[in-house]
């Protein structure tokens, strides 16, 4: 059993901790920001946006909060943006590497139940930098009343 903000920081730590990102991430941050902002490339955000519960029996309250992974990064050779080679990542490149990551452990470490990967999704904010979205869901399980 987690609360809502363990299971959050859970992901964040999730991403930090994987090897690949490690490597070549240049920071991990949490909540919405312009893109605009962005000064070093590539930058993990993870933001919350909301959430659903569903009474479960014996007391205990399943609950599914909705996040998404934000990978800000820039590509200067167009014709590797979206599929990169050995040397340059494309998009569809740095969203697999972001998936292996919660691929590695689903449970968060064990504040999870389970981290569903939902949907993604990348939009240019100004060439060459492009923002990945990775829509996921974490269900958490706590006991009533009191929250934990």
């Amino acid at each position: 059993m987690a609360k809502p903000a363990d299971a959050f920081r859970a992901l964040k730590t999730r991403l930090q901790a994987d090897t690949t990102l490690a490597g070549y991430v240049k920071q991990f941050l949490e909540g919405q920001r312009e893109a605009s902002s962005i000064t070093q490339y590539p930058t993990v955000i993870t933001d919350y946006t909301g959430s659903s519960e569903s009474d479960d029996a014996y007391g205990e309250q399943r609950i599914r909060m909705r996040c998404v992974v934000y990978m800000v990064i820039t590509v200067t050779d167009k014709d590797k943006q979206i599929v990169g080679d050995a040397t340059t990542k494309g998009a569809l490149d740095y969203l697999n590497d972001l998936k292996k990551a919660i691929d590695t452990d689903r449970t968060l470490g064990g504040k999870a139940i389970h981290t569903y990967i939902l949907d993604d999704s990348f939009s240019t904010v100004d060439f060459p930098v492009r923002v990945l979205a990775l829509n996921v869901e974490i269900l958490i399980e706590q006991t009533e009343a009191v929250r934990t």
